[in-house]
């Protein structure tokens, strides 16, 4: 009979452990994830530039590929194509592991983990505040004096890759203008759903032209100028 409770036992353990098993994850192509991960700004924290990497201004473009759980933690990164910079694809590695977080992928409202999921993080220098100090706040200035924005004919050229999922998003700047109507200092705010619309929007934004904000009849620097383009397919 001790013998006979203690298989019994056993079973229901492992019977147990079947059922807490955690479902595989699934490939980012399945056609089944109704929702892919974003970046979660509520718990994501900024990655670190190193300190040699400003140094050198080094800038670039680090393509990861990753698993993200249910939880929305990724992990697993591998280089999928490289910034042009060691330091700065090694801080990328490093921030996935500690300190990225994401907003899971779903399906049909359930969060689940995938794999395979590529996500690009964009190195930018920005600027220290210090070197705008005389620039003035978008925000705080009257409309008649703020800066204009005129947008060319053309519309930026929508990128093949995404046109097979008909994806939508938007992508959001922050600009800092000097007083001759050029860009000095940009930031991203809006970066949605994902990096493949960052680099035709940064062409397109080339070609925008700004006359400069207005003090007391002057041109002056302003700061804090947004400009957004919203991505649609093409008819």
């Amino acid at each position: 009979m001790i013998f006979r409770a203690i298989v019994l036992a056993a079973a229901v353990a492992v019977g147990a452990g079947a059922a807490h098993a955690q479902t595989p994850p699934l490939d980012s192509a399945d056609p089944s994830i109704t929702a892919k991960p974003k970046p979660d700004a509520s718990r994501m924290k900024p990655p670190i530039y190193p300190p040699e990497a400003r140094r050198a201004h080094a800038t670039g473009e680090t393509k990861i590929n990753i698993c993200v759980d249910e939880s929305g933690k990724p992990g697993s990164p591998t280089i999928v194509s490289s910034s042009g910079s060691e330091l700065l694809d090694k801080a990328s590695l490093d921030w996935i592991a500690d300190g990225a977080w994401f907003k899971p992928a779903e399906v049909n409202g359930t969060h689940v983990a995938i794999c395979n999921y590529t996500f690009t993080y964009v190195w930018t220098l920005g600027s220290k505040a210090s070197d705008f100090g005389d620039y003035l706040a978008f925000s705080k200035m009257p409309i008649a004096d703020r800066p204009v924005i005129r947008l060319p004919d053309a519309p930026p050229v929508y990128p093949q890759q995404t046109m097979a999922p008909r994806a939508k998003g938007k992508v959001g700047f922050e600009l800092c203008l000097a007083a001759t109507g050029e860009i000095a200092d940009l930031k991203i705010k809006r970066l949605d759903p994902g990096p493949d619309f960052f680099a035709p929007t940064a062409e397109w934004l080339k070609t925008v032209k700004f006359e400069p904000g207005r003090a007391n009849g002057q041109p002056v620097g302003v700061c804090g100028v947004p400009i957004e383009y919203d991505w649609k397919l093409p008819n």
